[in-house]
């Protein structure tokens, strides 16, 4: 039950660190819980907090909407609950495990069952991606996949691709991408059909098979570890350049725009819409929502407050 009310989420993810429960389709969810949590990797997810314990902990929103609100309604907590998580990966793009949380008795609210979390955007059939769902990661693997097949090479990595407001079944999307190290841009015409999304006029053959990787040599020397690889600060090289070429990396993550009038808005990024402007959603004091939609004309400055 979320705030006194049943709740059966039908839709579940786990990006950027930050792990997601929705009931509803709409942009505002019907009803949602949203944890993030100091874990991004690809591993098992393993999690306990108590009512007493202090310190840096996960922070905790729980959203719902009232018949009579254009806006959900949220509440927001970062100690004083009850959380249990036990989650195993699940190839190739799930979470799946035991989900407990119970937040103090004002917010009515106790979770409890297992979950299954999607760890991206793609969805997968019968061991392929599916390129019937409709998302901004299915759009950039058909992109890929045909630049992949048409230049004969799997060296193809897309630097920018615009956003996409669905549902769509149609769009010409102008993209950069780099090809064998050589920088390219191109007009595709993408379309949804029964098989799913296309570019229009595909007839390049499939890639060959990768061939199998060679068993490395097993040394009998005892050789020193090597380091672990420091985890990357994205507000070092963050920019508004780069959060509108990758805005899925930005997502649910905390930042300040300062706009040419001298307003402030400061809350998550909620991603870009059709016309290109910034969402915004802060959480205000009382029920309800504060929603920024900015043009990036309109932003003197942009911060990412989180790493």
């Amino acid at each position: 039950r979320l705030d006194g009310r049943p709740f059966s989420p039908h839709q579940g993810e786990f990006i950027n660190g930050v792990l997601t429960l929705r009931e509803g389709s709409d942009f505002f969810a019907n009803q949602a819980v949203s944890i993030r949590l100091p874990h991004s990797g690809d591993g098992p997810l393993r999690l306990d907090v108590l009512p007493q314990d202090s310190g840096s902990l996960p922070e905790v929103e729980i959203s719902w909407m009232q018949p009579e609100q254009e806006l959900p309604e949220a509440r927001r907590l970062s100690h004083g609950y009850t959380l249990h998580l036990d989650l195993q990966p699940v190839p190739p793009n799930k979470l799946a495990g035991d989900f407990h949380l119970v937040l103090p008795p004002r917010y009515n609210t106790n979770l409890s069952g297992r979950v299954e979390l999607y760890t991206d955007d793609l969805r997968y059939r019968d061991g392929a991606v599916d390129t019937r769902h409709d998302s901004q990661a299915t759009l950039e693997y058909v992109a890929t996949d045909y630049l992949q097949r048409r230049h004969a090479t799997r060296q193809v990595q897309l630097e920018s691709f615009p956003a996409v407001r669905f549902p769509a079944t149609s769009l010409l999307a102008t993209i950069q991408a780099r090809v064998d190290g050589q920088q390219q841009t191109y007009e595709l015409p993408l379309g949804k059909g029964a098989q799913g999304w296309a570019v229009a006029g595909d007839e390049y053959p499939p890639l060959p098979a990768e061939p199998e990787p060679v068993a490395p040599q097993v040394s009998t020397r005892a050789e020193e570890a090597p380091a672990p690889t420091p985890r990357l600060d994205r507000r070092q090289r963050f920019s508004m350049e780069r959060l509108l070429r990758d805005p899925s990396a930005y997502r649910n993550l905390m930042v300040r725009a300062r706009t040419e009038r001298g307003g402030l808005a400061e809350g998550r990024f909620l991603g870009i819409d059709q016309d290109g402007n910034l969402n915004i959603r802060r959480v205000i004091n009382g029920p309800g929502e504060a929603l920024y939609n900015l043009a990036p004309a309109e932003i003197a400055s942009l911060e990412l407050l989180e790493p």
